[in-house]
């Protein structure tokens, strides 16, 4: 199957599996096809983050709690699978600011990081 991206790459994924995925507390779980590829992109972020002067809430668990250390992308979620996994809490800080979404694998940060986060730029 032929994908395109950004700039108008493109690759081709041949095999395709279905991967069962789970929240880190298992209560929600879902089987989903994916295209597999050697290669999905380059580690995401492209600098630390400094993560001291973000506006997460106290209590709040990120479904990747290393999010603010450039790593290997995993998977990447589909807008076909995206909206059912939307919960209703929520937390905004203004523009500048990442949002905090719930979502059934946990919570995640929607949004710019201001430049001033981003060490090492």
């Amino acid at each position: 199957m032929p994908i395109t991206g950004i700039n108008n790459t493109c690759s081709t994924a041949t095999p395709s599996m279905d991967i069962k995925f789970s929240s880190k507390d298992n209560k929600y779980s879902n089987v989903v096809t994916y295209f597999i590829l050697p290669n999905l992109t380059g580690n995401m972020s492209s600098s630390v983050i400094d993560i001291t002067t973000l506006k997460v809430p106290k209590g709040i668990t990120l479904a990747d709690e290393e999010f603010n250390i450039p790593g290997r992308i995993d998977m990447l979620i589909g807008s076909d699978l995206y909206p059912y996994l939307i919960k209703d809490g929520h937390h905004t800080f203004g523009k500048i600011h990442p949002v905090v979404q719930e979502i059934h694998l946990g919570w995640i940060l929607l949004g710019r990081i201001p430049k001033k986060e981003l060490i090492g730029l």
